[in-house]
C-alpha cells in the first residue's frame, strides 16, 4: 500500500480554512492522546467543519453519549474494558518499578511480549471498523474529505485506502523514530540523533552513541516482528477478502503483487514511474484494465470495474 501522510497538523488546519466547510473523519483513540487531539477537533468545528469521530464501546475517555459539538460514529470491539485496564496497569507497572532492575534482555523479552499482546489487542479494534460491513458502508457514504488520525492505533491508513480519502497524522513521536523513519523518510542518523525514548540528548559521548545505534537497531528489529510484519498480514487479508472482487489502484508494485497473489483482477490508473509500465505487463497478461488518468469519466471506470468482474476471458 502506498500512501501520501502529512504528520504536520498545521497543514490540516490550513487546509481547512477554506470558504466551504469540509467533512472530517477521525481516528478513534483514548488516553492523553485522546486530550492531545481534542482541542484540535474543536478548532476544526469552530472553523466551520463537520467532524465525525469514530468511537469504540470500550473507552476510557471517550464518551459516545455525552453531549458534545463532536459528531461520533460507535463501533463495538471485542475487548473489555477490565481487559484494556489490566494491559494498561501492568505496563505501567513494568515500566515504573520493574525496568530498572532488569538487564537489557530481560526488558527486550518482556518490552516484545507487551507488543505482541498489544498489536492483538489492536487488531480487535481493527476488526470493528473494517470487518464491519454495516460500518464500512456507512463510512462510504458518509463523501468524507479526509481522515484525521493519531496512529497510536494502528489502521487509520488501511482505512483511509479502502474510502479512498486523503489521510493526515497528528504524531508526537514513536519508538526510535520507527515510524517517522520508516514510514516518513524522515533523516535521523542514530550516531547523531538520539533515539526517542533512548533518555538520551543530541549531546552524546562515544558510549552513548554506540548505545543509541543498538537502541535504534533493536527497536527497528522489534517493531518490524511485531508491529510491521503483522498489519502487513492483516492488511494482506482485508484486501484478499473472498468478497473482494476487483482492485482499483494506481499501478504500484506493492498493490499488483497483493492482486496477484489473492487472484484479484485489476482496474489500474497509472499515473508516474513504475506505474504505467506495471498496467501494460498486466493488461497484456489478460489480469487488469487500464484507465487513463487525464481522459477517465465515471462511466469509463464504472465499464472497466464490470468488465474485470464479469468478463471471465
Amino acid at each position: 500500500m502506498e500512501l501520501h501522510l502529512s504528520i504536520f497538523v498545521p497543514l490540516l488546519l490550513s487546509a481547512a480554512n477554506g470558504a466551504n466547510g469540509g467533512k472530517i473523519l477521525v481516528w478513534y483513540t483514548d488516553g492523553s492522546h485522546w486530550i492531545n487531539i481534542r482541542p484540535v477537533l474543536e478548532m476544526l468545528i469552530d472553523r466551520g467543519h463537520q467532524v465525525v469521530v469514530l468511537a469504540p464501546n470500550t473507552s476510557m475517555f471517550m464518551n459516545s453519549s455525552e453531549p458534545s459539538r463532536l459528531h461520533y460514529e460507535p463501533f463495538n470491539v471485542s475487548v473489555s474494558m477490565e481487559t484494556k485496564q489490566k494491559l494498561i496497569k501492568e505496563f505501567l507497572h513494568f515500566s515504573m518499578y520493574e525496568v530498572g532492575h532488569m538487564g537489557y534482555f530481560q526488558i527486550y523479552n518482556r518490552f516484545s511480549n507487551f507488543m505482541r499482546t498489544n498489536m492483538n489487542y489492536f487488531l480487535k479494534f481493527l476488526d470493528g471498523v473494517v470487518k464491519s460491513e454495516t460500518l464500512m458502508k456507512k463510512l462510504k457514504q458518509g463523501n468524507y474529505d479526509l481522515l484525521f488520525a493519531d496512529p497510536i492505533n494502528p489502521g487509520s491508513d488501511l482505512t483511509a485506502d479502502i474510502l479512498g480519502i486523503p489521510l493526515i497524522f497528528s504524531l508526537r513521536f514513536s519508538l526510535a523514530h520507527n515510524w517517522e523513519r520508516m514510514c516518513g523518510q524522515l533523516p535521523a542518523p542514530p550516531s547523531f540523533v538520539p533515539g526517542a525514548m533512548s533518555k538520551l540528548t543530541d549531546k552524546m559521548n562515544f558510549s552513548e552513541r554506540l548505545f543509541n545505534v543498538l537502541f535504534y537497531a533493536l527497536l527497528d528489529i522489534t517493531s518490524q516482528h511485531f508491529v510491521w510484519k503483522e498489519l502487513d498480514k492483516y492488511y494482506s487479508e482485508i484486501k484478499g477478502h473472498p468478497k473482494t472482487k476487483a482492485f482499483i489502484t494506481h499501478g504500484g508494485t506493492n498493490g499488483i503483487y497483493e492482486a496477484i497473489y489473492h487472484g484479484v483482477p485489476i482496474v489500474g490508473i497509472p499515473m508516474f514511474g513504475d506505474q504505467p509500465d506495471n498496467m501494460v505487463h498486466m493488461e497484456a497478461k489478460g489480469a487488469a484494465l487500464t484507465v487513463k488518468l487525464n481522459t477517465m469519466t465515471p462511466e469509463s471506470l464504472i465499464d472497466a470495474v464490470d468488465t474485470v468482474i464479469n468478463d471471465v476471458s
